[in-house]
């Protein structure tokens, strides 16, 4: 899926496919697995897709962020920056209270991460797990597809771990990381 200078969104099945147009007035979208993907339009409202052929159902209003994992659960950040996440979207678990959540990752074990107001990074295993504090002065969060974690500190330094107990290690020796993709890990 891809969003163009106009906002609107294309996709298409496989490499070598035509792309094809999916939505429109578009700001953000995310990807995942079981062929699950969201989008937030320019009402900041959150709608999901599995299949194109079922198109787009409403998911939540007032949408700050999205994103999806492995397996398809979502998540989301409110308008009172809080994060929610849902493996079915009439089933929506809060999942912080107090607002000051600034980012969200999923990936594969369903593993999720968030950064908060104060720039702290957690993890989280389960809809009903603790989070667990893993980095102060995070800048960028990203789980892949496997589990496996990776941060960016203030510093622009990035870190990678494959499991909550293991110890981060570094990926970059001065500096500098800007963004995370992280695929399997």
């Amino acid at each position: 899926m891809v969003i163009d200078s106009s906002d609107t969104v294309w996709y298409k099945d496989k490499q070598g496919a035509n792309w094809s147009q999916i939505a429109t007035s578009i700001k953000s979208i995310a990807v995942g697995g079981n062929g699950r993907m969201m989008v937030i339009n320019s009402a900041d409202n959150a709608y999901y897709m599995d299949s194109v052929a079922a198109g787009w159902q409403s998911a939540a209003n007032g949408i700050k962020a999205i994103a999806v994992g492995r397996y398809g659960r979502m998540m989301v950040i409110n308008s009172a920056d809080n994060a929610y996440a849902a493996d079915s979207p009439t089933a929506w678990t809060q999942l912080t209270t107090g607002g000051g959540i600034t980012a969200i990752a999923i990936g594969g074990k369903e593993r999720m991460m968030v950064i908060n107001s104060s720039n702290n990074a957690y993890i989280k295993e389960t809809m009903g797990g603790a989070w667990n504090l893993t980095v102060t002065g995070a800048q960028k969060i990203g789980v892949s597809a496997a589990g496996s974690m990776m941060v960016i500190d203030s510093n622009g330094a990035a870190y990678f771990k494959y499991n909550p107990a293991d110890g981060w290690s570094s990926q970059t020796s001065n500096g500098g990381a800007a963004q995370i993709g992280i695929n399997k890990g």
